[in-house]
């Protein structure tokens, strides 16, 4: 569980590339209107044992898709996972 402990973390700005690219307004594409951009943990991680415990659970019984692809392209702390 040590291995992804920090690596799920993401701006909600796409074309943030780290965590320091990651500050300031951005303009959403779906609205047109600038927002915050924030670093924010998924939802699945593995930072303390009940969420390690809950991130498991989901990828053993097959519920969660996007909780098979998040360990693929964990790519680092303060960094975004690649796609």
């Amino acid at each position: 569980m040590q291995l992804f402990k920090g690596r799920f973390y993401r701006c909600n700005d796409p074309s943030a590339a780290d965590r320091a690219a990651c500050s300031g307004f951005y303009y959403d594409a779906a609205t047109g209107a600038p927002a915050l951009r924030w670093w924010q943990n998924g939802y699945l991680n593995f930072d303390n044992l009940p969420n390690a415990l809950v991130a498991l659970f989901v990828i053993s019984t097959l519920d969660g898709k996007a909780a098979h692809r998040s360990p693929l392209t964990a790519t680092g702390t303060c960094s975004v996972p690649c796609l």
